[in-house]
């Protein structure tokens, strides 16, 4: 299995961008191989959380918290 290949073919899932060819490709590499399995599912969890991450983010600052955005000394807990 060619490691590389198998990110280029991650990063065109995640964004959308994956063509027909290329999601055979990355089907039958997921079918057949274990560490395949394990880099999508790393790397889709990780996906997952920062797009959770991120709109946590922006929910906080439309309702105006914007906890990233507070000055170091106003975090007293």
């Amino acid at each position: 299995m060619n490691r590389q290949r198998l990110h280029e073919l991650i990063d065109a899932w995640r964004d959308g961008a994956l063509t027909e060819q290329a999601a055979a490709e990355l089907s039958q590499l997921l079918r057949t191989s274990d560490e395949a399995r394990r880099t999508f599912r790393a790397e889709s969890q990780m996906h997952g959380l920062l797009h959770r991450a991120v709109m946590a983010a922006a929910v906080d600052e439309a309702a105006g918290r914007g906890y990233a955005t507070l000055p170091d000394h106003q975090h007293r807990w």
